[in-house]
């Protein structure tokens, strides 16, 4: 069994000045982005094996520029489209308040998730974790299984 996962971590507030642009975030791939994801003894205990695509990760912050944002989904969706037809699943950890300047949708959260299940189809299964205080909808909750 092969799982993808991702990871992007922003917490964003327009009433900051700052732009979070690439520099800003912490980014990650391969075993560091597993390990960085601190699940990999989970996934492994089951026997799963992991494909990952990226750890991006800033503090709390302004919003993200436009840029950087497809910088981040570009990696994700690559690397999925890649994969999407060897994978049983996918697993995100995703803070869930994010915001991107100019985005349509304004949440990276709610445009990921929306062009996964463009690549996937409705029924491949998708869990996601979010913060507790992120921004959930039922948009988002239906494009999720977990």
């Amino acid at each position: 069994m092969k799982v993808f996962v991702a990871h992007l971590t922003a917490e964003c507030n327009e009433h900051i000045s700052h732009v979070v642009n690439l520099d800003d975030f912490h980014l990650l791939y391969g075993e560091d982005c597993i390990n960085a994801m601190h699940i990999k003894d989970i996934f492994d205990d089951k026997k799963i094996e992991l494909i990952p695509s990226i750890y991006a990760s800033v503090h709390p912050n302004g919003m993200i520029q436009k840029e950087t944002f497809d910088f981040i989904a570009k990696e994700i969706l690559n690397v999925l489209k890649k994969c999407v037809h060897e994978i049983d699943g996918i697993y995100l950890q995703f803070h869930g308040a994010s915001g991107v300047k100019n985005l349509y949708c304004v949440s990276g959260e709610h445009y990921l998730l929306n062009e996964i299940r463009k690549i996937t189809g409705k029924y491949m299964p998708i869990a996601m974790i979010m913060d507790p205080h992120g921004n959930l909808t039922k948009e988002l909750a239906d494009k999720t299984n977990i």
